[in-house]
């Protein structure tokens, strides 16, 4: 794929990618439960899912890897909360209230067409540095798509993802508008 990284704006092409079944829904999470009407969990060993009124707060176990790109991993390994949607152009934004304050942590979105087909968009720590990196999945082949150091000690409380096609936007901000 094409890749062009610009200030807080990145623009990936992946080939292939399909999504199925509806039209995605909004939701603020603002409930004391997950609406399970909308969304499917999947919490393996070691994870936890909560909804606390403000935010769905999954937690991954220190020690365990829930690392899709790691020791044979697949999307089954990772906590999530997920809404099946059409194969279609989509926006998708969320807030961070967490920190990726150690080495590994990472947070973002899984873009899947199944277990071993996905597009993962993530803010991780890496050592000392904080980066976004885009990863495309087919058979279970990871393909680093981007990877952007942001270089400053502060992760990113915004991330969106757009799709037009086959073309993926990926912006993030600290404050919501920059």
């Amino acid at each position: 794929g094409s890749v062009m990284l610009v200030a807080h704006h990145v623009e990936a092409t992946f080939g292939d990618v399909t999504i199925t079944n509806v039209e995605p829904i909004t939701d603020s999470f603002n409930a004391c439960t997950i609406d399970e009407a909308l969304w499917s969990r999947s919490v393996p060993a070691g994870a936890s899912l909560a909804a606390t009124g403000y935010e769905a707060a999954l937690l991954a176990q220190a020690g365990m890897s829930h690392d899709t790109g790691s020791g044979g991993n697949t999307v089954g390994d990772v906590p999530r909360i997920s809404q099946t949607t059409n194969d279609i152009d989509l926006d998708m934004e969320t807030r961070f209230f967490s920190e990726v304050d150690t080495s590994g942590d990472q947070q973002g979105f899984l873009l899947e067409e199944d277990d071993n087909d996905f597009i993962r968009v993530a803010v991780l720590r890496d050592g000392a540095t904080i980066k976004i990196q885009a990863h495309s999945f087919a058979a279970g082949a990871a393909t680093q798509e981007f990877s952007k150091n942001i270089n400053i000690n502060a992760t990113p409380a915004y991330l969106r993802v757009s799709r037009t096609d086959d073309n993926f936007q990926v912006d993030y901000s600290f404050d919501g508008f920059d």
